[in-house]
């Protein structure tokens, strides 16, 4: 694949990626290939040498929005996922995702995040739907309507869906899998690089 000029600055590594006019290519190994210049800085060069590959392999990719595959298990990148001593609360891993062609992280790229507290449904249950914003990195909930058929919210508009929560009325945690109590999680992101939509 052809790539596009890139230009990516992380400032909390204080490295800098600039990719000139030449293009690249990704071999079937997942290397990037590049004729062109490319020139990396900063105090952090894994790190630097990391985000070029993301932004490379990006750059050159179709027009799809998701999540990059990210970490030493690949399908950790923005899980949602409970707590380790599950609670009202969900965390989502750190990760890479894609919009409009564009690579970002969450929003505390070295930190998974922790969500607010949790309300459980009182009359029926509730679906609510995990997104991010790419623009923030800042995950987001959208509450569903309660109801004895309960459906999910449609994703706000600009954010990647990345799981659902099916809540039901008196949970006291949210857990993994169903555990025919309380709420629990169903994955929905979408693997651009690794699985494809769950």
């Amino acid at each position: 694949m052809n790539g596009r000029v890139a230009h990516v600055v992380n400032p909390e590594k204080l490295s800098t990626l600039d990719v000139g006019d030449g293009d690249f290519t990704v071999d079937a190994n997942g290397n990037v290939v590049i004729a062109g210049t490319l020139t990396l800085s900063g105090d952090e060069l894994a790190s630097s040498v990391l985000l070029a590959k993301f932004a490379l392999a990006v750059a050159g990719a179709a027009a799809t929005n998701g999540v990059l595959a990210y970490g030493p298990e690949l399908g950790d990148s923005f899980k949602v996922k409970a707590q380790g001593t599950p609670s009202m609360r969900f965390e989502v891993n750190v990760g890479w995702g894609v919009y409009s062609s564009w690579p970002f992280q969450l929003s505390t790229p070295d930190t998974d995040y922790v969500s607010a507290l949790q309300v459980a449904p009182v009359v029926n249950s509730r679906i609510d739907t995990v997104s991010i914003d790419p623009a923030t990195g800042i995950p987001a909930v959208t509450e569903g309507v309660q109801s004895a058929t309960p459906s999910a919210p449609a994703t706000p508009a600009g954010h990647l869906k990345l799981a659902e929560i099916y809540h039901r009325v008196g949970s006291t945690s949210i857990q993994d899998t169903d555990d025919a109590s309380n709420s629990y999680i169903t994955l929905a992101r979408n693997m651009i690089n690794f699985g494809g939509q769950e």
